[in-house]
């Protein structure tokens, strides 16, 4: 049990007897509160020579940077510190900060990438059955690229060599795969197998006019590039009807109310792409020298088809950027300064430029 400068022994049991009653109110097992206790006494210990209840959200901060750069320390153990700090503040101590406090962002700050993410499946070495292994439609697939090996690698060299993206090679390599799946003893290809797949997508399996289309264009690509084969007319097939609908847009005050909900990090995501149209992926993307405060603009590099744009920064936006901007240099020096701080460059660029990661 801690000592906490002048206070008592009895005032210490009640204050971890209050705590942990919180705990059980938040849905935290038992057998996991004295994890949780455990965390807020590394805490604690950290800042022995100052009162709780004087703790501000920098220091929180700080102490979890700080946590999150302990190499023996696992994904789930950060988020359970972070929650353990969040209920300390926000039900014990009912600090004034708490609520505003990004609790969000330190919890997403903890999940590492997978080798399979999108944005390292590239650069882990991973073969072609460990990407078919992760497919939804499971062994059926793995099945598949164990039967024919050679015609899914040439698949994926062709659609490297044209440096599409990550999300449509996994595309395409799941619907050849299905495909090859459907037609189990294909000896010589012809476009009318491309068209008994297609129709029994929307006859047996009611699929979309979107998704079928998206199967088209994987086949066709197969037949073209990996088969050798002509497909320039694959004859007439039953399609399935795009429905006809009107747009859902939202209120004004619709948009402000859904705004008002989020807060920190992910406010400022969606305002970003709110303010200036800008996709998921273009908004996570963003790096400090795409935005331009002089001009009011933001410029999107390497969207999708591979184009560049321009986009307007609304300036209500400014002070907000500005501050975050401030946050992240503040945490990158940090990041310096223990040897850290590096960021990811796609296409082996960091063995082009080799300390572009840290500049």
């Amino acid at each position: 049990m801690p000592t906490w400068g002048s206070k008592s022994e009895p005032a210490i049991q009640r204050f971890w007897d209050k705590y942990i009653i919180l705990l059980g109110k938040q849905g935290i097992k038992p057998a996991q509160c004295r994890w949780y206790v455990r965390r807020i006494e590394q805490y604690i210990s950290n800042y022995s020579n100052q009162k709780l209840v004087t703790h501000t959200p920098e220091q929180v901060s700080s102490y979890l940077h700080m946590l999150g750069r302990q190499r023996p320390l696992e994904d789930w153990q950060f988020v359970q510190a972070v929650r353990a700090l969040q209920v300390l503040f926000c039900k014990l101590l009912v600090a004034d900060w708490a609520d505003d406090f990004d609790w969000d962002h330190w919890i997403d700050a903890a999940q590492s990438l997978e080798p399979g993410h999108v944005t390292l499946a590239r650069e882990s070495g991973r073969s072609v059955s460990d990407m078919l292994a992760e497919s939804r439609d499971g062994s059926l697939i793995k099945n598949v690229g164990e039967m024919h090996p050679q015609w899914l690698e040439r698949l994926v060299t062709d659609i490297r060599r044209r440096d599409y993206s990550i999300q449509t090679e996994k595309i395409y390599l799941q619907w050849v795969c299905r495909f090859l799946a459907y037609h189990k003893d294909i000896h010589d290809f012809t476009g009318d197998h491309i068209v008994a797949y297609l129709e029994q997508l929307v006859i047996k399996r009611n699929v979309s006019a979107s998704t079928q289309s998206q199967a088209l264009n994987a086949l066709v690509f197969f037949y073209k590039n990996v088969l050798d084969l002509t497909v320039d007319d694959i004859g007439t097939f039953f399609r399935a009807k795009k429905p006809k609908r009107l747009p859902t847009v939202l209120s004004r005050q619709e948009v402000r109310g859904l705004l008002d909900t989020m807060k920190g990090t992910h406010s400022l995501m969606v305002s970003i792409m709110y303010g200036s149209g800008l996709r998921l992926m273009e908004c996570v993307r963003l790096r400090v020298m795409d935005i331009d405060f002089a001009y009011e603009q933001i410029h999107i590099h390497n969207a999708k088809g591979k184009k560049d744009r321009i986009v307007p920064l609304p300036t209500s936006l400014n002070e907000r950027l500005a501050e975050h901007l401030e946050k992240r240099k503040q945490i990158h020096d940090q990041d310096i300064a223990g040897g850290f701080g590096e960021v990811y460059l796609p296409n082996a660029l960091h063995r082009k430029y080799r300390y572009a990661a840290t500049d």
